[in-house]
């Protein structure tokens, strides 16, 4: 079954971290397009309260924009809500823990 959705880059995502709870998709687009051009902000969101988790991803057009992202935002002490953001490449190879352990 074919997807009519674009596929992503993960190597032109980087997570960025640490945001108040006041960051939205909008504020956390407009200071990312500093480093180059955006192609998608997501700031996942628990679906009871609303509230994010205090972390997102931006994904951009390039990887060499996103490389330039790495370089500036983590070093520069960029504060938003008076909070110092994070930001770190995306890996593909994230494992995820998805449920209950045990031994069979």
């Amino acid at each position: 079954m074919a997807h009519n959705q674009e596929r992503t880059n993960q190597d032109a995502k980087v997570w960025v971290g640490d945001l108040d709870p006041q960051v939205t998709d909008s504020i956390l687009w407009e200071l990312m397009i500093q480093a180059g051009p955006v192609k998608n902000v997501h700031i996942p969101k628990d679906k009871l309260s609303g509230m994010h988790a205090g972390y997102g991803f931006v994904e951009f057009h390039s990887e060499e924009d996103a490389d330039y992202a790495l370089l500036i935002f983590p070093h520069q002490d960029v504060k938003l809500f008076g909070k110092a953001i994070k930001a770190n490449r995306v890996s593909d190879k994230v494992s995820v823990d998805v449920g209950a352990r045990g031994q069979l």
